[in-house]
C-alpha cells in the first residue's frame, strides 16, 4: 500500500454583504477544520474561533485513537462554549458548525455537526461526505422535496444541530479512507449556498489546490457573496513527494484564517494568516 500524505490550503473571504467574518478555518499536515459561527457578529466570531482553538490542540502526536481524541475534543469545545455563555448571558444562543478531519497517518477521523460541508473529489466525481443537519435535509430524507427545491426553500437556513454549548447536540463521527489523488474540500455554506455541485467539482479539479481555493471563493462572490465563505482543501500525494514551492503549504506551517486568526490564543504551530491564506472580502 502506497504511503500517503497531503498538501493543504485554507482561504476565506468576508463576502459582499457582511461586515464581519464569523467563519474560522485551519489547515495543517495533521488537521483540517472549518467552523461557521452564528448568533450575531460578535457572538458568532467567538463561537467559531473558540471552537477551532480547542480542536486545533489535536495538531500534535497523539497517544490515543484519532477518533476518540476527536470525540473528546468536540466535547471539550462544546463545554468551552457553555462556560462562555455562563459567564456572559448576552451571548446566549451563539453557536457554530464544525467539520474536522484528523489524519492518523493512514486515514481521517471525521467529525461533523451543522451545515458546513465536506466534499471529496475522486477521479473527477464529487461526493458530499457530510449530511446537512438542517430542516430542508430532513425534508429531502423524507422524500417531501428534491435537492433542487431545497436550494430555494424559505427555511433552508434552519439548522437542527450545531455546537451550542449544550450536551444534546453531538457530532457525527466516522472514518474516511483517502486514496492517491483524492481532493477533500471543507467549506462553509457561503460556498455551497452560492455555487452548485457541478461548478464546485470543476473548480476543485483545478491545476493546483491553491488555484482551486481561489476559484471557489471567486465563484461564491460572483454568485452573490451573501455570506462569509471559507474553504479548506487537501490533496493526497505519495509521502515522498517533494514539496511544491509554488503552493502556500510549501513551508509546512499551519494556516489559520477567519475569525480565529484575529483572536489571541496559544498556538500549537506558527499558523499563518498572511496574504497566501486569506483574501480580503471588501470590494
Amino acid at each position: 500500500m502506497t504511503a500517503l500524505t497531503y498538501r493543504y490550503v485554507a482561504l476565506t473571504d468576508t463576502g459582499l454583504r457582511r461586515a464581519d467574518n464569523e467563519d474560522s478555518g485551519y489547515a495543517s499536515d495533521r488537521l483540517l477544520v472549518i467552523a461557521d459561527g452564528m448568533g450575531g457578529a460578535a457572538a458568532g466570531e467567538i463561537a467559531s474561533s473558540e471552537t477551532l482553538h480547542v480542536i486545533r490542540q489535536l495538531d500534535r502526536e497523539l497517544e490515543v485513537d484519532a477518533i476518540d481524541a476527536l470525540d473528546a475534543a468536540v466535547v471539550d469545545a462544546n463545554q468551552r462554549l457553555a462556560d462562555i455563555i455562563a459567564r456572559d448571558p448576552a451571548v446566549e444562543g451563539m453557536g457554530t458548525t464544525l467539520d474536522a478531519l484528523l489524519w492518523d497517518g493512514e486515514k481521517f477521523a471525521f467529525a461533523h455537526i451543522g451545515d458546513s460541508r465536506v466534499y471529496r473529489l475522486r477521479g473527477g466525481d464529487l461526493q458530499q461526505l457530510s449530511t446537512d443537519h438542517t430542516f430542508v435535509q430532513s425534508l429531502i430524507d423524507e422524500g417531501r422535496i428534491s435537492k433542487a427545491e431545497a436550494r430555494t426553500h424559505p427555511h433552508r437556513s434552519l439548522i437542527l444541530r450545531a455546537m451550542l454549548g449544550r450536551d444534546d447536540n453531538g457530532a457525527d463521527l466516522s472514518w474516511v479512507q483517502p486514496v492517491l489523488g483524492d481532493r477533500y474540500l471543507l467549506c462553509s455554506d457561503g460556498l455551497s449556498d452560492m455555487v452548485e455541485d457541478p461548478a464546485i467539482a470543476r473548480a476543485l479539479g483545478a491545476e493546483t489546490i491553491d488555484v482551486a481555493a481561489t476559484e471557489l471563493i471567486r465563484l461564491a462572490l460572483e454568485g452573490g457573496g451573501v455570506d462569509n465563505v471559507t474553504v479548506v482543501i487537501a490533496e493526497f500525494v505519495e509521502k515522498d513527494t517533494e514539496p511544491d514551492d509554488h503552493l502556500a503549504c510549501a513551508d509546512g506551517q499551519p494556516q489559520l484564517v477567519g475569525a480565529a486568526a484575529s483572536q489571541d490564543r496559544p498556538r500549537t504551530g506558527a499558523a499563518s494568516s498572511g496574504p497566501d491564506t486569506k483574501v480580503s472580502g471588501k470590494r
